[in-house]
């Protein structure tokens, strides 16, 4: 594999499926606990959560990539993601693996097609992942909640 075009992601469930998200719009993976629910916000976001002193959203990937939403169980985690305005945390059932591969490996013509926030289609072993920007996410979320 060539480094210089190699991406790291994180893997992660939601409703059954496999997404993953580039470990450079990462800050960390905490577990998901200490939620407030916010009164009148959007239904894909859970609530706030302080991490480490800062109060971040969380983001109900559930709701937001499958239309329902997600149990909170033991396995669910909070991958806090780096943001232009904020960092903000996106609640998964699960985070499972640290994957590498190739930038050639990514299919993005399935994806650009019909969603914004889909990078892409990667296949691994265990079946495709869909690659998804996590700023993109933010800017949806921001859309709904302004209508």
């Amino acid at each position: 594999m060539n480094e210089q075009n190699n991406i790291k992601a994180i893997v992660f469930s939601v409703g059954g499926d496999q997404y993953g998200i580039k470990l450079l719009e990462l800050v960390s993976i905490e577990k998901a606990e200490g939620i407030t629910r916010v009164p009148n916000a959007a239904d894909m976001i859970l609530g706030i959560v302080s991490i480490r002193g800062q109060l971040l959203p969380v983001i109900d990937t559930g709701k937001f990539l499958k239309g329902y939403s997600s149990a909170m169980t033991e396995q669910t985690r909070l991958l806090v993601c780096r943001q232009e305005h904020g960092n903000m945390a996106l609640a998964v059932e699960q985070a499972s693996d640290l994957i590498e591969f190739e930038e050639k490996n990514i299919d993005r013509a399935i994806s650009n097609a019909t969603n914004s926030y889909q990078d892409g289609v990667v296949p691994l072993a265990t079946g495709l992942m869909t690659l998804i920007k996590a700023r993109s996410i933010a800017d949806e979320i921001m859309l709904v909640s302004k209508q």
